[in-house]
Order: structure tokens, then C-alpha cells, then sequence
């Protein structure tokens, strides 16, 4: 079914793409029939899981053949190692599941048996399909490699993170003579210097590959550097996007109401906000009626049993804001924005109760449990 499949899809290598499916399966297929290795072993394996495939291991020789010796077991594993390992990175873990029938052809097989495509000389060596190519090629895609590596240029985290990890294969395997450590040291200089990666979004691909990336990658050298990297990535990343978001809030309650309905109904996103800023767009920029839907939205988010479990960080952002709102209100004479503000007041004195009746009942229930 999934060579039928990759032959219906254009942008496929298809030739390369058949030749890497048929020898991970017929791996797969010859360690779990062949050699009685369970699919959780192998599943470990791919995920690169060493103490965990060790255990099982021991487990499986134990309910197979009533022995245990430290020969036996490390036998296994390197019987399990020569049958898995494979010129073309590690295997997916999803086609593990899928050439054992445990779960249909996934929707995105492409991305989840990591299918290489046919594009250009730096795609080719990101995904290790470079072996038919001719030494001058081969020599041109690795300069792009390098150079797309190293370049200031905006580019996708996960294509630099592979772009990486297929350079050093190509080192570790002499293909190229360089230094990773080095390449590693001024990637980083580079990171430090320039923020090049495109900004994250939560689409489907990425947090795919975020969940999967570990298993994608060939070099652990290259997957202790993601889990370095990504962390303060997302994190800036992040702090870039909330920046964007208190800007949209500021100018427009409508401008963000249908984001904030979607994604922070239970979650907390006052407290990522600059309240000075807040309350001046509020009073500068927004209409009296986005003042009163917007108090509407507080009051009733706040009016639920459990709101502390869910909103808990935004509770003092929430009295704070109250504060604010009643300092403008003394401070200015009667007008349209005193009104505006009085109406939105009346909604935030209401979720401050809320607010307070939930933190008294935590605490009682804190109380209890001791």
C-alpha cells in the first residue's frame, strides 16, 4: 500500500524513496520475525532508548529461554544493531509500527516515514539522498550545506537542525573533512548574533516535527545541541508573539476577541501584559462597547467553580487592573471615557469577587488535606 502510495506523489524521489522503504522494512520485518525482538524493542531502538531496550531485552530472553547471562543479553543488542542500522539515518519509529500492522498508513507518511523528496542539492543532503550524485554535485550541495548553516539569512529551525546533523553524518562517515565541534561553535555564534529563525507556528508540520524531531535526527551529538537550542528558541519566540498579541489587544478589543475565544478561555494571557499599556489603549483606542464585551468576558470566564486550577496566574494581574481602572476614573471628569471605564469597572469589581471566593476555596481545601 505505501509504495503504491509514494509513487502517486510528484514531488517524491521515487526511486530513491522505494529503495529506503523496502530495506527498512525488510529490517524490521527479518528482527521482529526472524529474530523474535518484540515491537516495543524495536520501537525503543529507533527512538535511541538504550536502558529501556536493555531491560526489555533481559525480559524477553527471560520468558523465552529461562536464562539470563550478560553475554546473552549484549549479544542480543548487537544482533539488533547490525539488523537496524541502515546507510540512510535512523528508521522512523511510525514505519516500525506500520511494517508490524499496528496502525494504518499514516495521513502524513511522508513526514512520519521521512520520505525524501526530489528538490534541491542542500533538500537532497538534509534528507540523505545525496548518494547517486556525482562529486562535483555532491561538492556543490555540501558548500550549500555549510553555507546555509552558517548564513544570517531567515530559515527554518528544523531545516538548519537536520542541515547540521547531515553534516556531521557526512564528517563522521568521510565524505568531508571538518571539524562539527567547530561548525558547532560558530552555528552558535551565529545564533547569539542574529535572530534568522522563521517565527515558530503551531501548524500541524511543526508540531510534528517538534514532537518527532529526536527520532529524526542521526546524531546524538546534534540532538543534545537541539535540546539546548529549541528551549530558548520557543522561548523567544514566544515572547516575540505575545509582544504582537498585547499590541493587537491594545488597539482593538475586536482585533483579538476571536483569538482570545478560541485559545484563552482557560488560560491565562493577562499576565503576559504590560498593564499601563493596557489600560492606556483601553482609554485611547477602544470603544465604549469593546470596554463592555470585553468586561463581559471576564465576568463570566471567572464565574466557574474551578477557575483557580486554569487562570490562577492572572488573578493579581486582574486586581491590579482594577486598581488602574478606578485611579483614571478619580483622576478624570465626566466624559465618554469616565463612563467607558465606569461600565468596564462594574464587570472587573464582579471577577474580583469571583477571583477572591476562589482563592479562599483553595486555601480551605488546602487546609483540609492536612
Amino acid at each position: 500500500m505505501v509504495q503504491s502510495a509514494v509513487k502517486k506523489i510528484d514531488l517524491v524521489d521515487h526511486t530513491k524513496a522505494l529503495v529506503n522503504l523496502i530495506d527498512n522494512i525488510s529490517r524490521i520485518c527479518h528482527a521482529h520475525y526472524e529474530h523474535g525482538f518484540s515491537a516495543k524493542i524495536l520501537q525503543n531502538h529507533v527512538e535511541n532508548a538504550p536502558s529501556l531496550i536493555e531491560k526489555q531485552v533481559v525480559e524477553q530472553i527471560r520468558k523465552n529461554q529461562n536464562i539470563e547471562t550478560e553475554e546473552l543479553v549484549d549479544e542480543r543488542q548487537k544482533l539488533l544493531e547490525r539488523i537496524m542500522i541502515t546507510p540512510n539515518g535512523r528508521i522512523p519509529k511510525p514505519l516500525v509500527s506500520y511494517a508490524l500492522g499496528l496502525i494504518r498508513l499514516p495521513e502524513r507518511f511522508i513526514e512520519e516515514f521521512s520520505i525524501p523528496l526530489s528538490s534541491t542539492p542542500l533538500a537532497r543532503i538534509i534528507s540523505f539522498n545525496f548518494r547517486d550524485m556525482d562529486e562535483n554535485d555532491f561538492n556543490d550541495a555540501v558548500k550549500d550545506t555549510e553555507k546555509f548553516i552558517l548564513s544570517s539569512e531567515s530559515k527554518s529551525y528544523f531545516d538548519w537542525i537536520k542541515a547540521l546533523d547531515a553534516y556531521h553524518y557526512l564528517i563522521e562517515h568521510h565524505y568531508i573533512d571538518k571539524d562539527i565541534e567547530q561548525l558547532i561553535i560558530q552555528a552558535k555564534n551565529i545564533i547569539s548574533e542574529y535572530d534568522f529563525f522563521e517565527r515558530w507556528d503551531s501548524s500541524v508540520e511543526n508540531r510534528y516535527f517538534e514532537r518527532t524531531i529526536n527520532e529524526r535526527l542521526w546524531s546524538d551529538k546534534i540532538i543534545k545541541l537541539h535540546q539546548e537550542l529549541f528551549p530558548a528558541f520557543k522561548q523567544k519566540d514566544e515572547i516575540y508573539k505575545s509582544s504582537i498579541f498585547q499590541e493587537s489587544f491594545v488597539r482593538s478589543w475586536y482585533e483579538v476577541s476571536n483569538k482570545i475565544y478560541q485559545t484563552y478561555d482557560t488560560k491565562p494571557f493577562l499576565n503576559k501584559f504590560n498593564l499601563d499599556e493596557v489600560v492606556s489603549g483601553i482609554i485611547d483606542n477602544w470603544t465604549i462597547n469593546e470596554s463592555i464585551i470585553f468586561g463581559q468576558y471576564l465576568s463570566s470566564r471567572y464565574n466557574i467553580s474551578n477557575i483557580y486550577q486554569f487562570l490562577e496566574p492572572e488573578f493579581e494581574i486582574v486586581k491590579d487592573l482594577q486598581k488602574k481602572i478606578k485611579k483614571e476614573i478619580d483622576e478624570i471628569d465626566s466624559s465618554m471615557n469616565k463612563g467607558k471605564l465606569t461600565e468596564l469597572l462594574g464587570y472587573i469589581d464582579k471577577t474580583v469577587i469571583d477571583i477572591i471566593n476562589a482563592e479562599t476555596r483553595s486555601k480551605l481545601a488546602s487546609q483540609n488535606e492536612k
